[in-house]
C-alpha cells in the first residue's frame, strides 16, 4: 500500500469517530497471515504483525467470543455485540503465533485451510503434520477454504463438487474430525455454490461481504469484517462497532446472485 492509500485510510479512520452508532449482533473478524507475507497480496493488506495482533485481541477481551462452527442457525442475540475470529488460507504463522495466544486468552477461533496447499507443502503454509499439531489446540476449529483457492462461483459443476467435497473429505480423513464450515475463497459465492456446499455437508459458510450478522442471517452466507495490516486497536474497535460498514456499499453481495 502506497502513502496515498495509507493517508486516505487514516483520514477515513478519523472521520468514523463522528459515526458513533454501535451495531449489535455477531461481528466476524477476518484475518489472514500474522508475521509473513500473505498469498497474492501485492498491496500488503493482509499481513498483521504479531505484536499488533496481540494488541488487537487484548483490546477485545470484554466482548463475548463465539466459535462460528458451534452456531445453530445463528442463535445470537440482537441486543448485544459478540465477536468471532477467523483466519483464511492456512499460514504456518497461524500455528506459530496465533494458536498459543488464543490458548492464553482462551478465545475460540476458526481457521480455513486450502487443502492443495497442505498436500503440496506450499511455502509459507501449514503441511499435514502442522495441521494435525494445530488440531490438538483446545480453542481452534478447522474448516475448508476450498481445494485449490479458486473463485467458486466461476467453477463448472464438476469443478465445484471437487472444491467443496474433496477438501472436506481430505480434512476429515487427516484430522478424524467433522468439518462443517467453509470460507469461500475471494468471497466468491452464489446460490449455486451455497446449495452445493449444503449438499457436501457444510452448515456454516463465511463470505467476504462486510456487515454485522443478526439472528435472521443465513448461516451459510455469514458476513465478515476484514482486518488489515495497518489496523491498530482503535481501528479494530471502530470496525467492531460498525463504523467501517459503509465499505459494503462499494462491494457486491455475491450471495444474492442467482445462477
Amino acid at each position: 500500500m502506497n502513502w496515498k492509500h495509507k493517508l486516505a485510510y487514516g483520514l477515513f479512520s478519523q472521520a468514523t469517530d463522528f459515526y458513533k452508532h454501535k451495531r449489535n449482533g455477531l461481528r466476524i473478524l477476518a484475518y489472514h497471515s500474522v508475521g509473513t507475507p500473505a498469498y497474492h497480496d501485492e498491496m500488503d493488506l493482509y499481513n498483521v504483525c504479531p505484536l499488533m495482533f496481540e494488541e488487537h485481541i487484548a483490546s477485545l477481551k470484554k466482548y463475548q467470543n463465539i466459535n462460528v462452527s458451534s452456531l445453530n442457525n445463528l442463535e445470537i442475540g440482537d441486543d448485544n455485540l459478540a465477536i468471532a475470529f477467523t483466519f483464511d488460507d492456512g499460514y504456518v504463522d497461524n500455528l506459530k503465533y496465533v494458536a498459543p495466544l488464543m490458548e492464553e486468552y482462551q478465545y475460540p477461533w476458526h481457521i480455513y485451510v486450502v487443502t492443495d496447499f497442505i498436500k503440496n507443502k506450499k511455502k509459507g503454509f501449514m503441511n499435514s503434520a502442522d495441521l494435525q499439531e494445530l488440531s490438538e489446540y483446545k480453542y481452534v476449529t478447522i474448516g475448508s477454504h476450498g481445494k485449490s483457492h479458486v473463485h467458486l462461483s466461476e467453477c463448472n459443476n464438476e469443478q465445484l463438487i471437487k472444491e467443496l467435497h474433496d477438501s472436506k473429505k481430505y480434512l476429515e480423513d487427516l484430522l478424524s474430525k467433522n468439518i462443517n464450515s467453509i470460507s469461500y475463497p475471494y468471497g466468491s459465492v452464489s446460490k449455486r455454490v451455497v446449495d452445493e456446499a449444503r449438499n457436501a455437508g457444510y452448515d456454516i459458510g463465511c463470505s467476504s461481504y462486510i456487515n454485522i450478522n443478526r439472528s435472521n442471517k443465513d448461516a451459510m452466507s455469514l458476513c465478515r469484517t476484514p482486518i488489515f495490516s495497518y489496523d491498530n486497536s482503535k481501528m479494530v474497535a471502530q470496525k467492531m462497532f460498525g463504523m467501517w460498514d459503509w465499505m459494503k456499499y462499494f462491494m457486491i453481495d455475491s450471495y444474492k446472485t442467482i445462477d
